[in-house]
């Protein structure tokens, strides 16, 4: 049987590795792409099955809607189309809904979420990955925190490099805790953005590099502090 053919555009090329990753272990054919241009060259070098589609792209903000409602216009609902976002208003679900996408996934990723949806989309529902249900959660419910285990590799004044099992998206402000960022800080965490997430090679992991906040000035003098081994002093 041949493997259903999917097509990804978002302008984050990791999350375009990540999706690639989990989606081919599923046995689907994919491809990605970045731009809108590219999308449409590669959607007719090969129709696909389903597209996973960016709203978000540095072009023009929205962009996604346009391309879902070109896919439509032509295609009716002969292809699937998952959107993607890290807008989770209600009104811009609904409206990525009504304009006729099958499903709609906010950022970030979750790899089991992620198998789930496209295969219930695409009608897989026997693979093992498809097994847990999933339920709507209201909008008032939805606030959550997830803690995960971070192997520090490099401090710079800017930011950091860490190691990490778990793929986390460009973009999202985490909340770093451990006897490092208290001394550097005096405080139990300090924040910072992430600014890139790349697989290792010949590994399961990833290189996760992130920016501190440079409006923390204490943060920033204690760091150059480290950095130069002047001793570092709490007031």
């Amino acid at each position: 049987m041949d493997k259903k053919k999917i097509l990804t555009i978002d302008d984050d090329r990791d999350i375009n590795v990540f999706l690639k990753d989990i989606l081919a272990a599923e046995e689907y054919f994919v491809r990605t792409t970045l731009t809108a241009p590219e999308f449409f060259e590669e959607f007719n070098k090969f129709i696909p099955d389903l597209c996973i589609v960016d709203l978000n792209l540095e072009t023009s903000k929205g962009a996604g809607y346009e391309i879902l409602r070109a896919i439509r216009k032509k295609f009716g609902n002969q292809i699937k189309i998952v959107i993607v976002s890290r807008r989770f208003a209600e009104e811009d679900i609904q409206k990525g809904l009504d304009l006729g996408a099958d499903d709609y996934i906010t950022k970030p990723l979750d790899k089991t979420t992620v198998q789930c949806k496209i295969n219930a989309v695409l009608g897989d529902m026997y693979k093992e990955s498809s097994s847990l249900p999933y339920f709507a959660v209201p909008a008032t419910a939805r606030e959550s925190y997830i803690e995960l285990d971070l192997e520090v590799t490099t401090l710079y004044e800017e930011g950091a490099t860490f190691k990490s099992y778990n793929f986390i998206s460009k973009g999202n402000k985490v909340k770093m805790s451990g006897e490092l960022f208290k001394r550097l800080s005096g405080r139990d965490y300090v924040y910072a953005t992430i600014d890139s997430c790349t697989r290792e090679e010949d590994s399961i992991g990833y290189l996760i590099s992130v920016k501190f906040d440079f409006d923390d000035e204490e943060l920033m003098k204690n760091i150059r502090k480290f950095l130069l081994k002047i001793p570092i002093t709490q007031d």
